[in-house]
């Protein structure tokens, strides 16, 4: 059996008319599928509760550093070689940890309780990842601290904890 190519198929074009009837064909059905999708999101967008933002940048010193030529000799060879400074990710580390910050959780804790929010599941680790954003900015020694909550006026309190505890901490 030979079947024989027919001119649309040996010349690879697309035909947009075929795709023009396909969509005329089921503008009902698109229209009313993008009304309820718009609907939904609609619903959906007023009834999250606004989340806030603050944040506050920490210089983080190298325990390492020295202020001699051979110190910065050797963090020149060591950037040129390719060898990352672990230190600063270890005090990272450090500060993100529940030894450091669990004073802050403990705060929090307790405002979201006597607020009557169901904050009581919550474990350090779910309140860290939730809440707060702790990331070293890229090639900088720059601790940069985010904390997101849906009380606005709760936000300024928990930050000013969070620098006093990181401030005993470094002492």
């Amino acid at each position: 059996m030979d079947y024989k190519l027919s001119n649309t198929q040996t010349n690879k074009e697309i035909d947009l008319r075929i795709i023009f009837r396909i969509i005329r064909r089921g503008k009902f059905f698109i229209l009313f599928f993008t009304l309820l999708t718009s609907i939904f999101g609609a619903i959906y967008a007023l009834n999250k509760p606004n989340l806030w933002q603050g944040s506050f940048d920490i210089v983080l010193e190298n325990e390492n550093s020295q202020n001699n030529k051979n110190s910065n000799f050797l963090k020149n060879l060591q950037l040129e070689l390719g060898n990352v400074d672990k230190g600063l990710d270890t005090q990272v580390s450090i500060l993100k940890s529940s030894s450091v910050l669990k004073p802050v959780y403990l705060f929090a804790l307790a405002h979201k309780t006597k607020t009557g929010e169901d904050f009581k599941n919550w474990s350090y680790k779910k309140w860290v990842g939730t809440y707060l954003d702790i990331d070293l900015l890229e090639n900088t020694q720059i601790l940069q601290i985010k904390y997101k909550d849906t009380d606005q006026e709760f936000i300024k309190p928990v930050l000013d904890k969070i620098s006093e505890t990181y401030q005993k901490y470094s002492t």
